[in-house]
């Protein structure tokens, strides 16, 4: 309903428009068409007895029949009407309409659309005083400060002009807006202001600007607030002036419920009814479910292909993909609508991954060739992506007040001469972060800066965002990465330049593995390379195969401390003494 009258008008017009208009589709006559048999005994259709049509140029128009004769537009059969039809004549069939009443007394109040817009429009809290917004319909009982005064010149016309005899009803619609846990009245001036200032469940706050003497009386030091505060009365002076109007038009044309939202587009609708046919929070969060389950169920097809090598038969499929698929949907949320490899920590799930499903359904055949990590197209739920900077009014949250604390703490540990946090950032992470940004950061976080909302947005950068991909990764982070790569996946070494099927397989996990643990989309060349700067030796180097013997005996001796049935003297001198030779022939090498 709350629109402005020349959009209301377009689309009203548009409604009365044949053949696609909502009531001029000749294929759908019901009561309100423009197209409806009159009762009684000669019956004509409901445009035939509007008795003048105007041209663009508002003459009476007319309509040239094939033998010459001009008619009137009312007198064409309904096929004729509309294959004549001209815009001109929407303007006619407009009183037709089931809500031309409405828009009539609507647009009488024209005077109070505009004012209404400008008063939309304003931001700040500054503003809106110097146009006298606070108190715009000169209302008694407000306080007498500089804040709440009157200029005529920047009235409500509504409560001023057009129908004064609303004016009591809202003011105590705005005075009564709620009530405290005494049952005491709370205007909306002062409910603004607690909604501005105060944190949720903060009763002392709360009682501290409840009376309309403490209204927007807060620190001027944290414009943001004040700014927000306004924001909040204008929506609810809005609303309250929306339900009026509402009021002054279903009394002199009753109210449109004749209408059936889910057949009729309504235009003048209750404020307070919502609209049909909207989602519900309920079936919001029933598509959210359909749509991950389709998306897990529609993805097994290329999961199953990824997972070829395995060798799997189509007993196999039966047991495995069903596992994955709700391994898939457990990991779904609305961060993760594709779902996930792994599950949210939230699920009961007994399996909690993809490489879970895999490996214990069969141990002997999960190696470099047939692993979770060959299944590309989904993510772990841990490693959330960041797509965009996240913006906010308020403090960060705890988590993301850490992250900053961490950052900077490295930074004062770890920082080159005269270098300073914004130059530091970029360094490590690529990222470029204004010195003026990450104070205000860091003022926000540790309370220098104590706002409960803020004047501009604060961005929060992709590295201090929680629970998503890491942005970064040092030479100690990508050893333990690989370490952990060769315990899951003993002598399988990745290859710069791989000659065999079997070697671009090993590649293939690598690459994945690291992708998964890091939240990365990295080549295997991009992790050989830095592996090479960091001096991480790998694809089957002395270095890399000492690592790997000393990881298999340490597997070993776990295992025979588990069960020693398992353990024998000979195999495990035999590892201890190759490990001996290994790292006596790398010396020999280096030396």
């Amino acid at each position: 309903m709350w629109v402005s009258i020349v959009i209301c008008a377009k689309k009203m017009l548009d409604d009365v428009t044949p053949p696609y208009g909502q009531y001029a589709n000749p294929d759908n006559i019901d009561q309100f068409s423009i197209f409806r048999l009159s009762p009684g005994f000669i019956r004509k259709r409901a445009y035939a007895n509007l008795p003048v049509y105007t041209d663009a140029y508002g003459k009476v128009d007319v309509v040239l029949l094939p033998d010459g004769r001009s008619t009137s537009p009312g007198s064409l059969s309904v096929i004729d009407f509309i294959d004549n039809f001209k815009p001109s004549w929407a303007d006619t069939l407009l009183q037709l309409h089931p809500e031309y009443c409405q828009f009539r007394e609507f647009d009488a109040l024209q005077a109070s659309h505009v004012w209404d817009e400008k008063f939309s429009n304003t931001n700040t809290f500054k503003a809106a005083v110097d146009s006298g917004y606070l108190n715009p319909a000169s209302f008694s009982g407000l306080p007498s400060t500089s804040i709440y005064t009157y200029y005529s010149n920047r009235r409500d016309p509504l409560f001023i002009d057009l129908k004064p005899t609303y004016k009591a009803e809202m003011l105590d619609s705005l005075m009564k807006k709620t009530k405290d846990a005494q049952g005491q009245w709370v205007s909306a001036w002062s409910l603004a202001t607690i909604m501005a200032h105060c944190q949720s469940a903060d009763l002392t706050c709360f009682n501290t600007y409840k009376s309309l003497s403490a209204a927007f009386t807060s620190d001027t030091a944290c414009s943001g607030e004040l700014d927000m505060a306004w924001r909040y009365f204008r929506e609810m002076y809005l609303q309250e002036k929306r339900e009026i109007i509402n009021k002054i038009i279903t009394a002199n044309c009753g109210s449109s419920l004749s209408l059936d939202p889910s057949k009729n587009y309504v235009h003048f609708q209750n404020p307070n009814t919502m609209i049909a046919g909207l989602p519900t929070i309920s079936t919001s969060n029933q598509t959210l479910t359909d749509f991950i389950d389709d998306n897990c169920t529609n993805a097994a097809v290329q999961w199953w292909l990824e997972l070829e090598s395995c060798g799997y038969t189509k007993d196999d499929s039966s047991i495995i993909v069903p596992r994955l698929i709700q391994v898939c949907k457990e990991g779904g949320d609305s961060g993760h609508p594709f779902g996930s490899s792994t599950v949210k920590p939230s699920s009961t799930y007994a399996y909690r991954s993809f490489d879970q499903v895999l490996r214990e359904y069969n141990p002997q055949k999960y190696n470099a060739s047939c692993n979770a990590y060959l299944i590309t197209s989904i993510r772990p739920y841990e490693q959330k992506i960041v797509y965009y900077e996240k913006q906010v009014l308020s403090k960060p949250d705890s988590c993301e007040c850490s992250m900053v604390s961490n950052w900077y703490s490295r930074f004062q540990a770890e920082k080159l001469t005269n270098e300073n946090f914004s130059q530091f950032i970029f360094r490590n992470a690529g990222l470029s972060i204004s010195t003026p940004s990450l104070d205000s950061l860091r003022q926000v976080c540790n309370g220098t800066i104590n706002c409960t909302t803020l004047k501009s947005p604060l961005v929060i950068p992709s590295i201090f965002q929680c629970s998503v991909s890491a942005v970064c990764a040092d030479c100690k982070l990508i050893r333990q990465t690989y370490d952990s790569y060769k315990t899951s996946f003993p002598m399988q070494f990745p290859k710069k330049d791989p000659a065999t099927d079997g070697e671009e397989m090993i590649n293939t996990t690598f690459r994945n593995y690291m992708n998964a643990q890091l939240g990365f989309g990295k080549e295997v060349a991009d992790y050989l390379e830095f592996m090479d700067s960091c001096q991480i030796g790998y694809s089957g180097t002395l270095v890399s195969t000492c690592d790997t013997l000393n990881s298999i005996l340490a597997q070993y001796l776990d295992t025979s401390a588990k069960n020693s049935s398992y353990y024998s003297t000979s195999i495990s001198t035999g590892i201890t003494n190759a490990i001996i030779v290994c790292q006596t022939v790398s010396i020999l090498k280096q030396g």
